[in-house]
């Protein structure tokens, strides 16, 4: 089987006008039951408090393992409330770059819960969403904030931008390309590749202060084999100084970015930063409609948001990542001190449609925070979210596309549900007091917008195509689809969501697929390679008589064949009877024939019977 990828391929996404939500369970959320990460390397990492937040809306068992360090801890969570698992700094921590690090951490559970991994220690707090297995993808960019010295106690040295990979059950090699020089030699722009044995973790971090690892690329060379990745920066400052913090946040794979995300900023902070990241050349950025920059592959555009930017809309010709950055507290910088770094990942409004979440809001140990929601969702469904049972108003319609609306809430520490009645919203959570704060995605979904179609030979259940075959395509959905229709350049329909086709002729076959939702029309163009099937005809079986020899031809000059005789010419000559088989080839598709010549024996008796019956004699050139 394989995907059909090809340079004809437009994906695009029409908001209907009236909709409602019915999303299948085939969907990718941050909800699950079986889950992998681990932390990058903090500054504290020795006293850092590491700990883990789950809640569920079931009664279910959570057993939270290192297997590495033996660490194991099994708990049962009742519904609507979040327990904190605490993981000792010896097992959770890890140091060093371009290493192994057998401290990968499993998380199972009965029922579906939701996980927040979470590193803190005094004056900071940091947290990130954590992707249950079935999300994991195999090519990712990490997106990082810069290195810098920086001074903590008596210390001066580096503090690095940096990313982990973490393992399952499997062991995964990958291809690493960096961004910028990383420690142990990994130079800028060459790729190097690593093998991570199962349930571990590999570091890298980067080189000087002049190198940020965002948009390094991380691809794994078995596609079927997933992985996590974790960014941040061991201890950073963002726009604004002196106060750090670590910067710490789950990535999500490339195939799940989008092409268009709108950013919302901190209330009473009046300045955040953003970096947006190309992961294809010629990437044409739109900053609220307006140009801004054309980045290649692996290239960012920074924005810091002011007062004036209390939603921003990033928009771009080809697939992005956005990372949304709270800053350094600074009176002299922003408008409060009540605030510190932090990351967070955002959805594009392509992913926009989760429709139920439960997320967390906490306190760290003696310090009380404010804590909002951030939701962004569709115009029409702005009379449609309720948190905790309350009907949410108060939403703004974004000036820059009307057809969205966002709203920023204030929430109590506990745990909390988003709920919609539409077509979905995208929400995330951040948290600020004195010198700490956090942020994280409230919930996710991941669909692949490659969204390509797969198609596998139907006898075969391989990806080669040859004439007369039937191919089954398969096409991935985003949710519960209402209707399709396929439409062959040879004039074919079909409206079923696996059809299986056959073509008579080779080439090049264009298609179209139109996938309806109930939220939206999805429509996707692509093309099909079918290979040139070799034609033998060896004849009819036949007798070989006194006279010259029989040339049996099995045409198609210039491509391979193979004689049940061991011959391998295009002709073979007989002299004697026998079944003789050729089979032709172009290396793709073959064709096979066989013939069966005798020889009649000499003065041999044989009957004969007339074709005219009416006259008793036979007259030369008659059929008898």
């Amino acid at each position: 089987m394989r995907r059909a990828l090809s340079p004809f391929k437009t994906l695009f996404l029409f908001i209907a006008l009236l909709c409602s939500m019915n999303l299948s369970a085939q969907k990718v959320t941050n909800s699950g039951r079986d889950f992998w990460l681990g932390f990058t390397e903090v500054v504290d990492r020795a006293t850092a408090d590491f700990y883990l937040n789950v809640s569920s809306r079931d009664t279910t068992s959570v057993t939270v393992s290192i297997p590495g360090t033996g660490f194991t801890l099994t708990q049962l969570i009742v519904p609507d409330t979040v327990f904190t698992f605490s993981l000792p700094a010896f097992d959770a921590a890890i140091e060093g770059s371009d290493t192994i690090i057998h401290k990968a951490i499993h998380v199972v559970s009965d029922s579906d819960v939701v996980v927040y991994a979470v590193n803190y220690h005094l004056f900071r707090h940091e947290a990130s969403l954590v992707l249950p297995t079935p999300a994991l993808g195999t090519r990712y960019r990490a997106i990082t904030q810069k290195s810098e010295f920086a001074n903590l106690g008596t210390t001066d040295r580096l503090r690095e931008s940096e990313f982990i990979i973490v393992t399952g059950v499997d062991s995964v090699t990958v291809d690493i390309t960096p961004a910028n020089d990383a420690k142990n030699g990994r130079d800028s722009g060459i790729t190097f590749q690593v093998t991570v044995p199962p349930e571990s973790i590999y570091a890298l971090q980067a080189d000087s202060v002049q190198d940020d690892l965002s948009g390094t690329l991380i691809e794994g060379v078995d596609p079927n084999k997933g992985f996590a990745v974790f960014s941040g920066n061991e201890w950073s400052t963002v726009v604004c100084t002196p106060t750090l913090d670590p910067l710490y946040e789950q990535m999500f794979p490339t195939n799940t970015w989008g092409k268009e995300y709108i950013v919302l900023s901190t209330p009473d902070v009046d300045k955040d930063y953003v970096r947006v990241m190309a992961d294809e050349d010629n990437t044409f950025l739109l900053r609220n409609d307006s140009l801004v920059d054309t980045l290649m592959a692996g290239e960012w555009f920074s924005d810091t948001l002011g007062v004036m930017d209390s939603a921003t809309l990033y928009s771009s010709n080809k697939r992005i990542g956005v990372g949304f950055f709270m800053v350094t507290r600074s009176t002299s910088c922003d408008r409060t001190l009540d605030t510190d770094p932090s990351m967070i990942i955002l959805n594009p409004n392509e992913q926009m449609f989760l429709d139920s979440i439960t997320f967390f809001a906490t306190d760290p140990p003696g310090i009380t925070m404010t804590h909002y929601i951030h939701v962004i969702t569709r115009t029409i469904d702005k009379d449609s979210i309720w948190l905790d049972d309350t009907l949410q108003t108060g939403f703004t319609v974004f000036k820059y596309d009307t057809n969205y609306s966002y709203l920023s809430r204030e929430v109590q520490v506990g745990s909390h549900t988003l709920q919609t009645g539409g077509c979905g919203f995208n929400a995330y959570a951040l948290g600020r007091a004195s010198a700490v704060s956090y942020a994280y995605a409230a919930g996710v979904q991941l669909n692949d917008l490659d969204n390509t179609v797969e198609f596998e030979n139907v006898s075969t259940g391989s990806d080669t195509i040859c004439i007369t075959d039937s191919v089954r395509f398969n096409p991935g959905i985003a949710g519960t689809p209402i209707s399709f229709l396929w439409n062959f350049s040879d004039g074919d329909q079909f409206n079923v969501q696996r059809p299986v086709k056959k073509f008579d002729t080779s080439g090049v076959f264009f298609y179209s697929l139109i996938t309806e939702y109930a939220c939206f029309s999805d429509t996707l163009l692509d093309t099909i390679f079918i290979t040139e099937t070799p034609e033998v005809d060896l004849g009819p079986d036949t007798l070989l008589c006194s006279g010259p020899p029989l040339i049996l031809d099995s045409e198609n000059p210039g491509m391979l064949r193979f004689w049940n005789t061991g011959d391998t010419s295009q002709t073979l000559t007989l002299n004697e009877g026998g079944t003789f088989t050729v089979v032709v080839s172009n290396l793709v598709c073959f064709d096979r024939d066989t013939i069966t010549v005798e020889i009649p024996q000499i003065g041999a008796d044989f009957n004969y019977l007339k074709t005219n019956q009416d006259r008793p004699d036979i007259c030369t050139g008659e059929d008898v």
